[in-house]
């Protein structure tokens, strides 16, 4: 999980460690999750200046779907 208020090197560090391609981001609560972060979304701030980097802009839309729906 991404905390939603980590900065872009800390990202980048859980990024490469695990190897994963998403990730949850998460509010203020751990099992809030106000979106889905892709590795590869941050790949337009490489190289730049991070001081303008936000989470939030990049962030995608979790879908929920409730435990009583059937698969």
């Amino acid at each position: 999980c991404i905390a939603h208020d980590a900065e872009y090197n800390d990202i980048i560090k859980v990024v490469t460690r695990t190897g994963h391609s998403r990730f949850p981001v998460t509010g203020e609560n751990p099992d809030e999750i106000v979106g889905i972060l892709h590795a590869k979304d941050l790949l337009r701030y490489q190289g730049s200046n991070h001081e303008d980097f936000d989470l939030f802009d990049i962030c995608r839309q979790a879908t929920f779907i409730p435990e009583s729906r059937p698969l």
